[in-house]
């Protein structure tokens, strides 16, 4: 009787400092960190299992002659709760170790659904309740299986300790250290002494009070935060001084290229001469213009605000005047250019000669800046394939070069304003991917570094004459023109759309592309109504309205976007930017068909 009593204080103590620490912790304002609540889980745990102890004591007391049956229940509520409060533990101790400060909504499911495949094996399994002493002794396949569970989670959180063994020292460990010495003694002694199973309860709410003020404490965590948000204004503020003067040295030295030239073109007096230097001037004004749109682009480029401007160039002027100017940053070093051009590059390309001269530029740059002595090559070939030129543009040089890792971790995006090196890189993927080309690095450490840039650009084609002209106008009025244009690229959502506007006898052409629904508008091609995926390459759907509504007489035709959300929000956002209309995904017949019926069949009457 004198065991059972001492078991119910010893208990009844561990549950009012539980109590305790409960009230003070839901009390205070709250950070909702992953171990903010996960410390709220074993707050929960930790209260059922001392009072789920405290009942199974009181049960067996002679006095109260409880149904067996209910004993056994009891006490396998008793070993849930121990197996729960050791996998809550397991999971704070595999988010500070591995995930840190990662997304942890998938792991918390999974831990969640092994906490209920243990709790009904737990159930499932047989146990016997041997009383002695008025100490209720759990024995059977359901106790050996919950030991061996708590088992394999201190071996876990074990591993986990010794896989971020470089913060050993972090208070966050403190309560887990704990753990390994309680636990494991009460573990010990639990399984030898069967019938001295008073410190289990206690040694847990121990080691969750010390989890409280070495880790949970919420006032510690908010003053942490507004540290740690003030040291980030300062780095930040320091950064963009820093930045600001890098670009600002950067500058002036264009325009002190272009003062030069001035002077030496005033004191020119061979009109031939005099030209060539002024030419030079306007190379070197437009160089600076686009290093400053390289400034300015970089924050709108990571926000996806920079539009695509597309026009008629000559790639052959673009890439010798770009190796004109790499040759002036040269004039330094004992570094020889080579530059070789294919000759079936075509005289007229179409395609955002700003955006290629700036990748190219940056990558020139680049090689000047990493090579001393030896060579740099700048060469472009192409392939032609119908309209299609596909440019191959190779940037070699003899500088320092990189190591493997360096290499495939090149183009990764850095915070650091301090890399501007690593980060004008980042950039150029950017831009690259932006105008739908790719790039490609291979270095040797010592031995120089070969970037290969594909871009494919429409060879530009001079406007046909105007007989020609009239007799497409002729055609276009006279001939059964489609009335439907669907720009798509999925391949699915073009075969589901083309067999629902055949059924429905409606005439239509297809648009592959945002720029190729912009050359048919500006060909004069007219339709009712356009039919636009959202999710388009290259040029978005966003920005294709845009540039449709500029061109003249296009006022009258009326634009639907298909899109994946189906919210009345994302539709009052849509008509904002200019759609008459949404078509949700999955495409269904009767979305479609009343589409049509109230854009096409309306303009027929």
């Amino acid at each position: 009787m004198e065991n059972i009593q001492g078991f119910i204080a010893l208990n009844s103590y561990a549950l009012l400092l539980i109590l305790f620490i409960s009230v003070v912790f839901y009390s205070k304002k709250r950070l909702h960190y992953v171990e903010d609540n996960t410390y709220s889980y074993l707050l929960i745990v930790t209260i059922l299992t001392t009072i789920s102890g405290i009942i199974l004591g009181l049960l067996v007391n002679p006095t109260f002659n409880v149904n067996y049956t209910l004993i056994i229940f009891c006490n396998k509520i008793y070993l849930v709760f121990l197996m729960l409060w050791i996998l809550v533990l397991s999971f704070y101790a595999y988010y500070i170790s591995i995930i840190k400060k990662g997304k942890v909504d998938k792991l918390s499911i999974v831990f969640k659904i092994i906490g209920f495949i243990h709790t009904f094996i737990i159930f499932l399994l047989p146990l016997n309740t041997i009383i002695e002493n008025s100490i209720a002794i759990a024995t059977g396949l359901s106790v050996i299986y919950t030991y061996f569970v708590i088992a394999i989670g201190f071996l876990m959180i074990f591993i986990l300790l010794l896989m971020d063994r470089k913060n050993f020292k972090s208070n966050k460990y403190i309560p887990i250290y704990l753990l390994a010495l309680v636990g494991s003694i009460d573990l010990v002694v639990q399984i030898l002494y069967p019938n001295l199973n008073y410190l289990i309860n206690p040694s847990l709410v121990l080691i969750v009070l010390f989890m409280y003020f070495t880790i949970e404490n919420p006032d510690i965590l908010i003053v942490e935060e507004l540290y740690k948000a003030k040291e980030s204004a300062e780095i930040s503020n320091n950064e963009k001084s820093l930045f600001l003067f890098k670009i600002t040295k950067k500058i002036r030295e264009p325009l002190r290229e272009i003062n030069k030239l001035s002077i030496d073109a005033l004191k020119e007096s061979i009109i031939e001469e005099k030209n060539k230097k002024i030419e030079q001037i306007k190379d070197t004004s437009k160089d600076s213009l686009a290093l400053m749109n390289e400034v300015l682009d970089i924050s709108e480029l990571e926000n996806r605000k920079i539009p695509i401007e597309n026009h008629k160039y000559k790639p052959l002027y673009l890439f010798k005047n770009i190796a004109s100017m790499t040759k002036i940053r040269l004039k330094n070093k004992n570094i020889e250019f080579r530059e070789e051009y294919d000759r079936s590059i075509p005289e007229y390309l179409y395609g955002d000669s700003l955006r290629l001269k700036q990748i190219l530029s940056t990558l020139l740059e680049n090689a000047v800046c990493y090579t001393e002595t030896g060579f740099i090559e700048f060469s472009v070939s192409s392939i032609i394939k119908h309209d299609i030129c596909r440019l191959i543009i190779e940037i070699e040089d003899s500088g320092v070069g990189m190591d493997a890792q360096k290499v495939n971790h090149l183009f990764d995006r850095v915070d650091d304003e301090l890399d501007d090196g690593k980060k004008k890189l980042t950039f150029v993927k950017l831009l690259t991917d932006l105008i739908g080309g790719t790039i490609t690095v291979s270095s040797e450490l010592h031995r120089g570094t070969k970037f290969t840039v594909v871009i494919e650009q429409n060879i530009f084609i001079e406007p046909k004459s105007k007989t020609t002209e009239l007799v497409n106008q002729y055609k276009t009025i006279y001939a059964h023109a489609p009335e439907v244009l669907l720009v798509i690229s999925n391949e699915t959502l073009k075969q589901k759309l083309n067999s629902i506007l055949k059924k429905l006898k409606i005439s239509y052409t297809f648009a592959l592309t945002g720029q190729e629904c912009l050359e048919k508008i500006r060909n004069k091609e007219k339709y009712q109504l356009i039919i636009i995926e959202e999710d388009l390459p290259k040029l978005s759907s966003i920005h294709t309205l845009e540039k449709l509504h500029m061109i003249e007489d296009f006022c009258d035709t009326s634009v639907v976007i298909i899109t994946k959300y189906n919210d009345i929000a994302s539709k009052d956002n849509f008509i904002s930017i200019g759609f008459d209309d949404i078509i949700t995904l999955p495409i269904m017949k009767d979305d479609v068909k009343q589409i049509i019926e109230k854009y096409v069949e309306k303009n027929r009457m």
